[in-house]
């Protein structure tokens, strides 16, 4: 005990607690809770696609955002793009690069909160060795996928196609 007494009154004096956190509902993945309680929603302004998560149920959910490596990648969101024009190609964007230092955000979900995502797509389409966007109409689409781990939402969504012009 005697050991452990420098280290909790440290603790104590740091303003640090072994109080844990308040519990966040996560379904189990691709159960039909899952699919009901996070809702996504995608729309276009501009040149970003808007990507919103939106909490469906009457739980609180704790979802991966994002990873901060400098700026924000979003390994868990997917845009595809079909055209331009009818019978276009489609092309998928990753939205993630290599990175040598990052940190995965979180975020809880009150029920009926949101979390949204406004994604430059001209900008990501050319990261990455990736090629511009050549113009014209493109139909856009959206999905977040998060697989099995502990503590978080975990299942699959999809949105859209919305249409998305490229000047």
């Amino acid at each position: 005990m005697r050991t452990l007494a420098p280290l909790l009154l440290l603790l104590a004096l740091a303003g640090c607690s072994s109080k844990r956190a308040e519990p966040v509902h996560t379904p189990p993945p691709s159960s039909p809770a899952a699919a009901q309680s996070l809702g996504l929603e995608l729309a276009v302004d501009g040149k970003d696609a808007v990507v919103t998560l939106r909490n469906r149920g009457d739980r609180p959910l704790r979802l991966v955002s994002h990873v901060w490596a400098g700026i924000n990648h979003y390994d868990w969101i997917r845009l595809t793009l079909v055209g331009p024009g009818p019978g276009g190609a489609t092309r998928v964007l990753h939205l993630l690069e290599d990175r040598d230092e990052s940190g995965t955000v979180y975020q809880d979900l009150a029920p009926g909160a949101t979390l949204t995502h406004r994604i430059d797509v001209v900008w990501w389409a050319t990261r990455s060795r990736g090629a511009a966007l050549a113009p014209g109409l493109y139909q856009l689409s959206a999905s977040y996928e998060v697989d099995a781990r502990e503590g978080v939402w975990t299942g699959k969504l999809a949105a859209g196609p919305v249409t998305y012009t490229v000047l």
